[in-house]
Order: C-alpha cells, then sequence, then structure tokens
C-alpha cells in the first residue's frame, strides 16, 4: 500500500509542478491543446511532460482501455494493491482484489 500511495503522490506532485513550471501553459485552456487518448493506440507525448506523469499516464491508459474496459481482472494488481480497500458511494466497502473484482 506505501508502494501505491507514495506512486500516487508522484503523480500528483508532477502534474503540481507542471502546471506551477508553466510547462503545460496553455497546455490545460481547451480540448485542443491536451491531445486525447485513444484505445488501441499509444498515449499522447506532450512536449515539456516530465517522464515519470507520462509512464503514469500511459499505464492509466492502458488500465482503463483493457484492463477496466475489457474486464482483464487479472492485470488489476497494476494499479491496485492486494489489500486495497474500496468506498462506494452507498456506503459500502470491498477488502481486497478479489472482492473488489467481485464488486465490479
Amino acid at each position: 500500500m506505501k508502494a501505491n500511495v507514495r506512486a500516487m503522490r508522484v503523480v500528483v506532485g508532477a502534474m503540481a509542478a507542471a502546471l506551477m513550471t508553466g510547462i503545460s501553459e496553455g497546455a490545460l485552456a481547451g480540448p485542443e491543446a491536451w491531445p486525447a487518448s485513444k484505445a488501441g493506440e499509444p498515449s499522447p507525448k506532450i512536449p515539456g511532460m516530465p517522464a515519470e506523469l507520462a509512464r503514469h499516464l500511459a499505464n492509466f491508459d492502458d488500465l482503463d482501455f483493457h484492463v477496466y474496459t475489457g474486464q482483464q481482472w487479472e492485470n488489476l494488481h497494476r494499479s491496485h494493491a492486494q489489500n486495497i480497500v474500496v468506498h462506494y458511494p452507498d456506503g459500502h466497502t470491498t477488502k481486497g482484489i478479489p472482492d473488489h473484482v467481485n464488486e465490479l
């Protein structure tokens, strides 16, 4: 779980750094400046994006387009810790990947 928390902090930190340093100046201004991800295609390259953030976004695209959409639950561990606790809007929770997959 510490690794997941650390990875999330890295993503958030990299995004904040990108915004504060102006490397994405105008990039978030509109859809024409931030290219969309598309299933089956590599993640778009953004000039000035930190390499670690690009890796995390590419991983997210893969997980979204393949694991979640394709229901390839055997790969869910790439974004979820084995002991993940998921809190749902109705107040119930699941604990661990197997219970989360059953809920999905």
